[in-house]
């Protein structure tokens, strides 16, 4: 006759397996891009016009002037400012670096256009601006594509920030690339540029493992309580239910759909001594 259950006796047979359910698959570390979002220099006006590159703005300016401009003129993509390709007459900026890691990776940007009608007293905020994007080794550089958006929809309080990804690129360790933006509208008011990122294809890629097994081997007449718990720094376990049962001599094995959110599990096995 089996013992009441306020004086069974308990031993731990097997203790803390542990089991993660997320595992990461690929990881990559960044390019060398800097100023992608065009935070620096940061700036005390609302505007700042530039012919040639500031000290910390990271990107040289060939042709053409840059405009600056913060969130107190318009709405950025990301952060507080945002670059327009067009100053006074259209822009080409572009920036060396080397990615530390070789394989295949694509640009994300963000991209608006300009919808200034009235303020500057320009009237040339409409219409569709367009710029290029270049990118490869100085002097053997590949067209990743040509983008226009209508500046129509848009206002300085919602630019309506577009996210282009461009076709993907193989790159090489330590070998130095450019990557160049050219606006193609002519006149003061062309595309604005924001949140310049390169993405290496795959990064972050994830497997969730949604189910588990977890095994003993077993004592005839003998009976079993599994319990689990998801951090070591308490003492209280969680009796899984379902899985009190009587020993045969052979591995006995409970599967364990673990919940979505929860990012590990440890087990325990409880032999209830009769």
């Amino acid at each position: 006759m089996r013992t009441p259950k306020d004086l069974v006796k308990t031993t731990s047979r097997t203790i803390l397996l542990v089991v993660s359910t997320w595992l990461t698959v690929s990881s990559a570390t960044g390019a060398g891009l800097i100023n992608g979002s065009f935070e620096a220099p940061m700036q005390s006006r609302y505007i700042e016009e530039y012919s040639a590159a500031p000290v910390g703005f990271g990107w040289t300016i060939t042709t053409g002037e840059v405009d600056v401009l913060t969130s107190d003129y318009w709405q950025p993509s990301s952060g507080n400012q945002s670059a327009e390709l067009n100053g006074t007459t259209a822009a080409s900026i572009y920036q060396d670096f080397t990615f530390s890691d070789a394989g295949t990776w694509t640009v994300k940007f963000d991209m608006s256009a300009n919808p200034d009608l009235f303020a500057r007293g320009d009237s040339s905020g409409s219409g569709f601006k367009t710029l290029r994007v270049d990118f490869g080794i100085p002097g053997l550089m590949t067209n990743l594509g040509t983008y226009s958006l209508d500046s129509a929809p848009r206002t300085v309080g919602d630019m309506r920030w577009v996210t282009i990804t461009t076709p993907e690129v193989v790159v090489s360790n330590s070998v130095l690339y450019r990557l160049q933006f050219t606006s193609l509208t002519q006149g003061i008011a062309g595309p604005v540029l924001d949140n310049v990122v390169l993405s290496r294809c795959g990064t972050y890629s994830t497997l969730r493992v949604s189910e588990v097994e977890f095994c003993w081997d077993s004592q005839p007449q003998h009976t079993y309580q599994v319990q689990y718990r998801s951090e070591l720094t308490t003492n209280s376990w969680v009796d899984f239910l379902g899985t009190n049962v009587v020993g045969t001599g052979a591995s006995i094995c409970v599967p364990d759909r673990v919940p979505a959110g929860q990012s590990q599990r440890f087990y325990r096995v409880i032999c209830l001594e009769q």
